[in-house]
Protein backbone atom coordinates (compact mmCIF):
# COMPACT_ATOMS: atom_id res chain seq x y z
CA UNK A 1 0.00 0.00 0.00
CA UNK A 2 2.91 2.52 1.02
CA UNK A 3 4.37 1.71 -2.56
CA UNK A 4 0.88 2.85 -4.32
CA UNK A 5 0.98 6.37 -2.03
CA UNK A 6 4.19 7.00 -3.31
CA UNK A 7 3.86 6.68 -6.75
CA UNK A 8 0.45 8.38 -6.18
CA UNK A 9 2.61 11.62 -5.45
CA UNK A 10 4.88 11.13 -8.77
CA UNK A 11 1.37 10.78 -10.77
CA UNK A 12 -0.02 14.04 -9.12
CA UNK A 13 3.01 16.12 -9.92
CA UNK A 14 2.81 14.44 -13.55
CA UNK A 15 -0.35 15.46 -14.35
CA UNK A 16 0.32 18.97 -12.51
CA UNK A 17 3.59 19.39 -14.54
CA UNK A 18 1.80 18.64 -17.95
CA UNK A 19 -0.83 21.52 -17.32
CA UNK A 20 1.77 23.92 -16.09
CA UNK A 21 3.88 22.96 -19.39
CA UNK A 22 0.70 23.73 -21.87
CA UNK A 23 0.38 27.32 -20.20
CA UNK A 24 4.41 28.05 -20.97
CA UNK A 25 4.11 26.70 -24.08
CA UNK A 26 0.99 29.03 -25.20
CA UNK A 27 2.69 31.97 -23.88
CA UNK A 28 5.23 31.11 -25.78
CA UNK A 29 4.02 30.60 -29.07
CA UNK A 30 2.99 34.31 -28.87
CA UNK A 31 5.75 35.85 -27.94
CA UNK A 32 8.77 33.93 -30.10
CA UNK A 33 9.20 33.85 -34.28
CA UNK A 34 12.08 33.85 -34.75
CA UNK A 35 13.39 30.25 -34.22
CA UNK A 36 13.38 29.25 -38.27
CA UNK A 37 16.24 31.94 -38.85
CA UNK A 38 18.22 31.18 -35.81
CA UNK A 39 18.46 27.81 -37.04
CA UNK A 40 19.00 28.73 -40.50
CA UNK A 41 22.29 30.64 -39.30
CA UNK A 42 23.00 27.67 -37.39
CA UNK A 43 23.10 25.38 -40.28
CA UNK A 44 26.00 27.59 -42.01
CA UNK A 45 28.02 28.15 -39.37
CA UNK A 46 30.06 24.51 -39.46
CA UNK A 47 30.45 23.63 -43.29
CA UNK A 48 33.95 23.56 -43.04
CA UNK A 49 33.60 20.28 -40.41
CA UNK A 50 33.71 16.98 -42.15
CA UNK A 51 31.18 14.97 -39.68
CA UNK A 52 30.51 17.47 -36.92
CA UNK A 53 27.89 16.39 -35.14
CA UNK A 54 24.60 17.71 -34.88
CA UNK A 55 24.45 19.57 -32.09
CA UNK A 56 27.27 21.92 -34.13
CA UNK A 57 25.51 22.15 -37.06
CA UNK A 58 22.06 22.85 -35.65
CA UNK A 59 23.07 23.56 -32.21
CA UNK A 60 22.96 22.72 -29.06
CA UNK A 61 19.59 23.57 -27.90
CA UNK A 62 17.85 21.18 -30.38
CA UNK A 63 17.48 17.72 -28.66
CA UNK A 64 15.62 14.64 -29.45
CA UNK A 65 11.81 14.68 -27.52
CA UNK A 66 11.63 11.99 -25.15
CA UNK A 67 8.84 10.56 -23.13
CA UNK A 68 7.94 10.00 -19.83
CA UNK A 69 6.04 6.60 -18.35
CA UNK A 70 2.42 6.95 -19.03
CA UNK A 71 1.78 6.83 -14.63
CA UNK A 72 -2.32 6.92 -14.70
CA UNK A 73 -4.70 7.81 -16.94
CA UNK A 74 -4.87 11.45 -18.14
CA UNK A 75 -7.88 13.12 -17.05
CA UNK A 76 -7.73 14.54 -20.70
CA UNK A 77 -7.51 11.87 -22.83
CA UNK A 78 -9.44 12.46 -25.84
CA UNK A 79 -7.01 15.38 -25.50
CA UNK A 80 -4.10 13.07 -26.94
CA UNK A 81 -2.55 11.12 -30.10
CA UNK A 82 -1.65 7.32 -30.20
CA UNK A 83 1.15 6.54 -32.55
CA UNK A 84 2.41 2.66 -32.60
CA UNK A 85 5.75 3.13 -32.32
CA UNK A 86 8.34 0.33 -34.03
CA UNK A 87 11.78 -1.28 -32.66
CA UNK A 88 14.24 0.69 -33.90
CA UNK A 89 17.41 3.25 -33.53
CA UNK A 90 15.89 6.45 -32.23
CA UNK A 91 17.40 9.46 -34.71
CA UNK A 92 17.50 12.62 -36.23
CA UNK A 93 16.92 12.64 -39.89
CA UNK A 94 18.62 16.24 -41.39
CA UNK A 95 18.61 17.37 -45.13
CA UNK A 96 20.59 20.58 -45.86
CA UNK A 97 23.04 21.53 -48.34
CA UNK A 98 22.28 18.74 -50.89
CA UNK A 99 22.56 16.03 -48.26
CA UNK A 100 20.88 13.96 -46.09
CA UNK A 101 22.35 12.97 -42.65
CA UNK A 102 21.08 10.24 -39.78
CA UNK A 103 22.34 11.45 -36.49
CA UNK A 104 21.66 8.95 -33.20
CA UNK A 105 20.06 10.41 -30.26
CA UNK A 106 23.00 11.70 -28.83
CA UNK A 107 24.04 14.21 -32.08
CA UNK A 108 26.84 11.53 -33.45
CA UNK A 109 26.58 11.76 -37.14
CA UNK A 110 26.02 7.83 -38.42
CA UNK A 111 25.46 7.79 -42.11
CA UNK A 112 24.49 9.79 -45.12
CA UNK A 113 22.17 9.70 -48.24
CA UNK A 114 20.00 11.59 -50.83
CA UNK A 115 16.21 11.72 -50.14
CA UNK A 116 13.90 14.21 -51.17
CA UNK A 117 13.19 16.35 -48.49
CA UNK A 118 13.56 20.22 -48.96
CA UNK A 119 17.50 20.64 -48.42
CA UNK A 120 18.25 17.97 -50.19
CA UNK A 121 16.01 17.04 -53.39
CA UNK A 122 14.34 19.80 -53.40
CA UNK A 123 15.49 23.48 -53.14
CA UNK A 124 18.72 22.05 -51.55
CA UNK A 125 20.54 25.19 -51.19
CA UNK A 126 18.24 27.28 -49.61
CA UNK A 127 16.43 25.20 -46.91
CA UNK A 128 16.51 22.61 -44.42
CA UNK A 129 14.66 19.65 -42.59
CA UNK A 130 15.05 17.91 -39.64
CA UNK A 131 12.82 15.04 -38.59
CA UNK A 132 12.33 12.95 -35.30
CA UNK A 133 12.45 9.26 -36.54
CA UNK A 134 12.91 5.59 -35.39
CA UNK A 135 15.64 3.99 -38.03
CA UNK A 136 14.86 -0.12 -38.41
CA UNK A 137 17.94 -1.28 -40.24
CA UNK A 138 16.77 -4.39 -40.77
CA UNK A 139 13.95 -3.24 -43.41
CA UNK A 140 16.39 -0.12 -44.41
CA UNK A 141 13.21 2.34 -43.23
CA UNK A 142 13.02 5.59 -40.87
CA UNK A 143 9.72 5.69 -39.36
CA UNK A 144 8.73 9.43 -39.15
CA UNK A 145 7.68 10.29 -35.38
CA UNK A 146 7.65 14.03 -35.39
CA UNK A 147 8.88 17.14 -37.19
CA UNK A 148 11.04 19.73 -36.03
CA UNK A 149 12.02 21.98 -39.41
CA UNK A 150 10.52 21.46 -42.34
CA UNK A 151 12.18 23.67 -45.18
CA UNK A 152 13.02 26.25 -42.77
CA UNK A 153 10.04 26.58 -41.11
CA UNK A 154 10.66 25.79 -37.76
CA UNK A 155 8.26 23.98 -35.87
CA UNK A 156 9.39 23.88 -32.30
CA UNK A 157 6.91 26.09 -30.93
CA UNK A 158 3.69 24.78 -32.87
CA UNK A 159 1.34 21.75 -31.21
CA UNK A 160 1.35 18.43 -32.31
CA UNK A 161 -2.19 18.63 -34.07
CA UNK A 162 -0.31 20.94 -36.33
CA UNK A 163 2.61 19.19 -36.86
CA UNK A 164 1.06 16.12 -37.32
CA UNK A 165 -1.63 17.47 -39.96
CA UNK A 166 1.78 19.43 -41.76
CA UNK A 167 3.58 16.20 -41.69
CA UNK A 168 0.02 14.25 -43.30
CA UNK A 169 -0.01 16.87 -45.79
CA UNK A 170 3.71 16.76 -47.01
CA UNK A 171 3.98 12.93 -47.21
CA UNK A 172 0.55 12.64 -49.07
CA UNK A 173 1.93 15.31 -51.73
CA UNK A 174 5.44 13.65 -52.18
CA UNK A 175 4.47 10.11 -51.43
CA UNK A 176 6.12 8.47 -54.26
CA UNK A 177 9.44 10.40 -53.38
CA UNK A 178 9.65 9.83 -49.69
CA UNK A 179 8.60 6.29 -50.13
CA UNK A 180 10.94 5.13 -53.27
CA UNK A 181 14.41 3.48 -53.33
CA UNK A 182 17.37 4.09 -55.08
CA UNK A 183 21.36 2.78 -54.93
CA UNK A 184 21.79 5.52 -52.41
CA UNK A 185 18.07 6.44 -51.16
CA UNK A 186 16.51 5.13 -47.34
CA UNK A 187 12.87 5.01 -47.56
CA UNK A 188 10.90 7.09 -45.28
CA UNK A 189 7.63 6.08 -44.22
CA UNK A 190 5.47 8.10 -41.75
CA UNK A 191 3.81 6.51 -38.53
CA UNK A 192 -0.27 6.72 -38.50
CA UNK A 193 -1.48 8.74 -35.83
CA UNK A 194 -4.55 7.93 -33.96
CA UNK A 195 -6.60 10.21 -32.11
CA UNK A 196 -7.94 9.26 -28.63
CA UNK A 197 -11.36 10.86 -28.85
CA UNK A 198 -12.55 8.37 -31.35
CA UNK A 199 -13.09 5.27 -28.81
CA UNK A 200 -13.79 2.87 -31.58
CA UNK A 201 -10.96 3.54 -33.72
CA UNK A 202 -8.58 3.00 -30.61
CA UNK A 203 -10.65 -0.35 -29.63
CA UNK A 204 -9.86 -1.82 -32.84
CA UNK A 205 -5.92 -0.62 -33.04
CA UNK A 206 -5.50 -1.94 -30.19
CA UNK A 207 -6.81 -5.44 -30.65
CA UNK A 208 -4.78 -5.64 -33.69
CA UNK A 209 -1.84 -8.07 -33.60
CA UNK A 210 0.30 -7.26 -35.48
CA UNK A 211 0.21 -3.78 -36.06
CA UNK A 212 2.18 -3.75 -39.39
CA UNK A 213 1.63 -6.52 -41.82
CA UNK A 214 4.09 -9.31 -41.21
CA UNK A 215 5.21 -8.27 -38.33
CA UNK A 216 7.26 -6.41 -39.93
CA UNK A 217 8.12 -3.49 -38.51
CA UNK A 218 8.03 -5.41 -34.63
CA UNK A 219 6.32 -3.00 -32.38
CA UNK A 220 8.07 -1.71 -29.68
CA UNK A 221 5.20 -0.20 -27.83
CA UNK A 222 3.18 2.85 -27.68
CA UNK A 223 3.29 6.78 -27.26
CA UNK A 224 1.02 9.25 -26.58
CA UNK A 225 1.22 12.84 -27.69
CA UNK A 226 -0.68 15.73 -26.49
CA UNK A 227 -2.51 17.69 -28.92
CA UNK A 228 -1.62 20.82 -27.56
CA UNK A 229 1.72 20.22 -26.73
CA UNK A 230 5.18 21.87 -28.63
CA UNK A 231 7.64 19.86 -29.27
CA UNK A 232 10.06 19.69 -26.21
CA UNK A 233 13.90 19.41 -26.79
CA UNK A 234 14.22 17.01 -23.99
CA UNK A 235 12.07 14.44 -21.70
CA UNK A 236 8.26 15.85 -21.09
CA UNK A 237 5.25 14.46 -19.68
CA UNK A 238 3.50 15.92 -22.47
CA UNK A 239 4.79 12.84 -24.56
CA UNK A 240 4.40 9.51 -22.90
CA UNK A 241 5.04 5.73 -23.24
CA UNK A 242 3.82 2.39 -22.62
CA UNK A 243 3.93 -1.24 -23.74
CA UNK A 244 1.28 -2.51 -25.10
CA UNK A 245 0.87 -4.97 -22.18
CA UNK A 246 0.54 -2.34 -19.74
CA UNK A 247 -2.22 -0.90 -21.73
CA UNK A 248 -5.17 -2.43 -19.89
CA UNK A 249 -3.79 -1.64 -16.18
CA UNK A 250 -3.43 1.88 -17.09
CA UNK A 251 -5.83 3.10 -19.49
CA UNK A 252 -8.41 0.41 -19.27
CA UNK A 253 -9.14 -0.33 -22.75
CA UNK A 254 -8.23 -3.99 -23.75
CA UNK A 255 -5.20 -4.75 -26.32
CA UNK A 256 -4.70 -8.13 -28.29
CA UNK A 257 -3.78 -11.25 -26.42
CA UNK A 258 -1.20 -12.13 -28.50
CA UNK A 259 0.66 -8.94 -26.20
CA UNK A 260 1.74 -11.59 -23.57
CA UNK A 261 3.15 -9.70 -20.03
CA UNK A 262 6.45 -10.78 -18.92
CA UNK A 263 6.85 -12.99 -16.11
CA UNK A 264 8.43 -10.75 -14.09
CA UNK A 265 5.15 -8.15 -14.75
CA UNK A 266 3.51 -7.80 -10.98
CA UNK A 267 1.86 -4.18 -11.66
CA UNK A 268 2.84 -1.19 -14.15
CA UNK A 269 4.57 1.13 -11.52
CA UNK A 270 6.46 -1.13 -10.11
CA UNK A 271 7.47 -2.57 -13.71
CA UNK A 272 8.21 0.80 -14.96
CA UNK A 273 10.70 1.57 -11.72
CA UNK A 274 12.20 -1.63 -12.20
CA UNK A 275 12.64 -1.00 -15.86
CA UNK A 276 14.11 2.04 -15.40
CA UNK A 277 16.70 1.41 -12.86
CA UNK A 278 18.00 -2.15 -15.03
CA UNK A 279 18.53 0.57 -17.58
CA UNK A 280 20.33 2.89 -15.48
CA UNK A 281 22.88 -0.18 -14.56
CA UNK A 282 22.50 -0.80 -17.99
CA UNK A 283 23.75 2.37 -19.14
CA UNK A 284 26.28 2.59 -16.11
CA UNK A 285 28.04 -0.50 -17.04
CA UNK A 286 28.31 0.51 -20.73
CA UNK A 287 29.39 4.13 -19.68
CA UNK A 288 32.30 2.32 -17.50
CA UNK A 289 33.15 -0.36 -20.22
CA UNK A 290 33.20 2.45 -22.92
CA UNK A 291 35.83 4.67 -20.54
CA UNK A 292 37.70 1.60 -19.45
CA UNK A 293 38.27 0.83 -22.84
CA UNK A 294 39.59 4.34 -23.39
CA UNK A 295 41.72 4.21 -20.55
CA UNK A 296 43.10 1.23 -21.75
CA UNK A 297 43.38 2.90 -25.29
CA UNK A 298 45.12 6.26 -23.97
CA UNK A 299 47.49 3.97 -21.71
CA UNK A 300 48.60 1.54 -24.63
CA UNK A 301 48.89 5.49 -26.83
CA UNK A 302 51.38 6.86 -23.90
CA UNK A 303 53.15 3.94 -24.02
CA UNK A 304 53.78 3.44 -27.75
CA UNK A 305 54.92 7.57 -27.56
CA UNK A 306 57.08 6.92 -23.97
CA UNK A 307 58.35 3.78 -25.91
CA UNK A 308 59.53 6.28 -29.04
CA UNK A 309 61.26 8.93 -26.75
CA UNK A 310 63.24 5.98 -25.43
CA UNK A 311 64.16 4.71 -29.19
CA UNK A 312 64.39 8.64 -30.13
CA UNK A 313 66.98 9.04 -26.78
CA UNK A 314 69.07 5.51 -27.68
CA UNK A 315 69.33 6.95 -31.25
CA UNK A 316 70.74 10.27 -30.15
CA UNK A 317 73.26 8.84 -27.81
CA UNK A 318 74.50 6.30 -30.76
CA UNK A 319 75.18 9.53 -32.60
CA UNK A 320 77.00 11.18 -30.12
CA UNK A 321 78.94 7.76 -29.43
CA UNK A 322 79.50 7.28 -33.31
CA UNK A 323 80.80 11.11 -33.55
CA UNK A 324 83.33 10.49 -30.80
CA UNK A 325 84.74 7.59 -32.37
CA UNK A 326 85.12 9.50 -36.22
CA UNK A 327 86.38 12.70 -33.72
CA UNK A 328 89.30 9.88 -32.21
CA UNK A 329 90.15 8.49 -35.29
CA UNK A 330 91.02 11.65 -37.09
CA UNK A 331 92.98 12.20 -34.20
CA UNK A 332 95.19 9.64 -34.56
Amino acid sequence: MEFYKKNFKKEDRQEIRRLQLLNEQKCRRLEQHDEGRNLQMQIHKVKQHKCPKFQDVYGSEIKLQLSEWMREKPSDLSDWFLVPCPRGQRCFVAASDGKTKMYSKSGRFCLQFHSELPGDGTDARKSSTILDCVFCKELDVFYVLDVICYGYQSMLNCDAQFRFFWLRSKFEENERNFGKRTVNNKSLCLLKRYDMAHDERIATVLQTYPIWSGNKPELDGFLFYHKEASYTCGTTPLVCWLFAFMVPDILEICVSNEYARPNNYANPLIYMDEFDEEMAQKRGYNLYTKNLEKTNCQMEIEDEQEQNVIEGDDNVLREIMQTKRIYNNVRQ
